[in-house]
Parts: C-alpha cells; sequence; structure tokens
C-alpha cells in the first residue's frame, strides 16, 4: 500500500511527542491572548491538579505529586 502521507512511517512515540509540543503551543497562545502572556505550559500541570470544587493553597503540593 503506498500512501503520500510523509509521517506514514514514522514512530508512533515521535508523533505524539509531536502533538505535545501542538498542545503547549496552543496553551501559551490561547493564555497569551486571554491577558496572561506570562503563563507557560508547566502552568498546565497544576491546572490539572485544581480539583472542581475549588482548591487551597495548601493542598496543591499534595495532588501534584
Amino acid at each position: 500500500m503506498r500512501t503520500d502521507d510523509p509521517l506514514a512511517h514514522t514512530e508512533l512515540t515521535i508523533l505524539l511527542g509531536l502533538a505535545f509540543q501542538v498542545v503547549l503551543q496552543e496553551f501559551v497562545s490561547r493564555t497569551a491572548a486571554a491577558g496572561y502572556p506570562d503563563l507557560r505550559p508547566v502552568h498546565g500541570m497544576v491546572f490539572q491538579a485544581l480539583k472542581t470544587n475549588g482548591s487551597t493553597r495548601p493542598s496543591l503540593p499534595s495532588s501534584s505529586g
């Protein structure tokens, strides 16, 4: 089977790494556009640790590992 896709024979780990980079860039772009240019991708990890009903500053270290 012949394909014109240049990534057809690229390993999955490389493709997942590329996708992760795209997501990080989108995070940076959207947060900057929303008026938060100082946020970096690492801040996204903190957002994932926040609970739906809120979190306190002392609870963040324990929930982030």
